[in-house]
């Protein structure tokens, strides 16, 4: 008998798990079909943020590259110096 209690206990709970990820699943938003339809919806706001994320990308992605031609011409003087010191 008390086999039988832990087996139906045992499912109950496998049971409610199986619901609760099922709702979590559910409720799983921003999607494509999401996203699109917010666009839809605020197109002038998502404009506005589309061109200040463009804007802040390509000022982040211009310092990097200068970062790294500083960083390659440090490099590049380093090793002619040291070129130039062993002779």
């Amino acid at each position: 008998m008390a086999g039988t209690v832990k087996v139906l206990s045992d499912i109950n709970n496998t049971r409610e798990e199986i619901t609760h990820i099922a709702d979590l699943l559910s409720r799983r938003r921003f999607t494509k079909a999401d996203i699109t339809e917010i666009v839809k919806e605020q197109s002038m706001e998502a404009a506005i943020i589309a061109v200040s994320l463009g804007i802040f990308a390509a000022l982040i992605l211009t310092r990097i590259k200068s970062l790294l031609k500083l960083a390659l011409m440090i490099y590049a003087t380093k090793q002619s110096i040291s070129y130039l010191l062993k002779k």
